[in-house]
């Protein structure tokens, strides 16, 4: 039995996920796919647009066979932690056979050789890294600029003692960029700049670090660009069925974000026609159903909530410095930053503006002042990957037709599959439980806040039931 994994947000679910998972399939011969899928708050640094269950339950119904919860601290954190999380609880089912993922290129070579320089860090890169982040570049620019100043190096001798073919005129002569030149300009690493390929990069060097016998395959990305915020133009009837949508691989995607901004601005449910042509029917009728209900869930939806976290953790002990770099990924520079804007603090987005610097993108800020509204700490994320890094996979979803997956799981799984979250605290030890803990805190976050703008009754996640289908693939 052959089983490819997928690693995804579905912020929401469209068409371009919709031939991601078809492509994936047929790629790889797959008997089975499995997603790994955010919860209710995302990379990004921002609550899903809408709650994980609909979101799985598209994916259930456009080709997934299991759709599994990522921990939320994996899963609202750096890149480099998303695919840390994701890639530890694939290695832990003990029976994936592929990762199948998107990049710009759709290629793996490149990827495979910066991921050898990332995990290797030769001490060359370190220097140059170090150099960029004191001229105040944010952390992914400074990488890029490391990563150049290293490959046009010619004082570097090799990328990888280990491999002969990979010394940086070799690796300089993939970009088309001489050894001897003063700089390596315009696209030269282009790959590092779009979302798509960072998270492609940090999935292939999780793959290499952690030893797995997981094979990484990438698709390339058919779409607008990813913060592209226009839907495409495109034809009603192109994707009425899976089988159509290879035949129009030509055809550009609307992103996630072009579909969330229009989902933000729709004040009605008749407003979200123009969104039918942009994502499977069945996805499009759930959204619909949602719509006013129990979405679009917003940052800004929590700020009061987040207001008071702030103050609460200032107030805990206003006389320590640094009053929440406790907080994950939280340094004291800004901590302090943030300390100075507690009486100034006009809104989620509003203080992530106020904020931002050359140093500190929007989506990094947003990523930290969720980490602290979800009391995401320091410590016990080191806990977490001293120790195992996931221990538990939370089962969202699955596909009753696929009974073959299901029992190689239950054969092969190193963690406990979690398909009901009452029975978790007898399946898991201390770290697991704390771990699984803030998962449900999260959820329990986000539903307040949906149960507050839409006047709804707060769901308990206790009581959530798995998500089931029934469909051949």
């Amino acid at each position: 039995m052959t089983i490819t994994a997928i690693i995804a947000e579905y912020n929401p679910f469209h068409n371009g996920h919709a031939y991601q998972l078809q492509k994936a399939r047929e790629l790889t011969g797959a008997d089975a796919l499995i997603v790994i899928m955010s919860g209710n708050f995302v990379q990004r640094g921002e609550p899903a647009i809408v709650n994980k269950y609909t979101r799985a339950q598209s994916a259930l119904e456009n080709g997934a066979d299991l759709v599994i919860e990522l921990p939320v601290c994996y899963a609202c954190g750096s890149a480099e932690f998303f695919a840390r999380g994701a890639v530890s609880v694939l290695n832990k089912l003990g029976c994936v056979d592929y990762l199948c993922f998107g990049s710009e290129s759709g290629e793996l070579t490149l990827l495979d050789k910066i991921a050898d320089i990332l995990i290797k860090e030769p001490a060359a890169y370190k220097d140059s890294l170090k150099a960029a982040l004191k001229q105040g570049k944010s952390y992914p620019s400074a990488r890029k600029a490391a990563l150049k100043d290293y490959i046009g190096s010619q004082q570097a001798d090799r990328l990888i003692s280990s491999a002969d073919d990979t010394s940086p005129s070799v690796f300089a002569a993939m970009f088309s960029v001489p050894c001897d030149a003063d700089e390596t300009t315009g696209t030269d690493l282009s790959i590092m700049d779009t979302p798509n390929n960072i998270l492609a990069l940090e999935y292939v060097k999780e793959l290499k670090r952690s030893g797995s016998t997981i094979r990484p395959v990438t698709l390339k990305r058919l779409g607008s660009a990813y913060h592209n915020i226009h839907l495409e133009e495109t034809d009603p009837l192109s994707f009425s069925t899976l089988s159509l949508m290879s035949e129009k691989e030509s055809l550009l995607f609307s992103s996630a974000t072009a579909i969330r901004e229009a989902l933000k601005n729709a004040e009605v449910s008749e407003e979200l026609t123009q969104l039918r042509n942009h994502m499977p029917e069945n996805a499009f009728s759930l959204l619909s159903d949602a719509f006013g209900h129990g979405m679009p869930v917003l940052s800004d939806d929590f700020s009061g909530m987040l207001h008071y976290a702030l103050l609460s953790a200032y107030h805990e002990n206003p006389v320590v410095s640094h009053p929440f770099s406790d907080y994950l990924d939280v340094s004291e520079d800004f901590s302090d930053k943030l300390q100075n804007s507690l009486y100034q603090y006009p809104s989620v987005s509003g203080l992530c503006e106020r904020l931002k610097s050359k140093d500190l993108t929007y989506t990094r800020i947003s990523r930290n002042l969720f980490h602290i509204l979800l009391h995401l700490k320091q410590k016990d994320l080191a806990e977490y990957l001293e120790n195992g890094i996931t221990f538990y996979a939370r089962l969202l979803g699955l596909n009753r037709s696929n009974q073959a997956l299901t029992g190689k799981l239950k054969r092969s799984a190193a963690i406990p599959l979690i398909s009901s979250p009452a029975k978790a605290e007898s399946l898991l030890g201390q770290i697991g439980r704390k771990q699984f803990f803030s998962d449900l805190f999260a959820a329990d976050l986000y539903e307040s806040v949906v149960s507050q703008k839409y006047h709804t009754v707060m769901k308990n996640e206790y009581e959530r039931r798995l998500l089931c289908v029934s469909h051949d693939f």
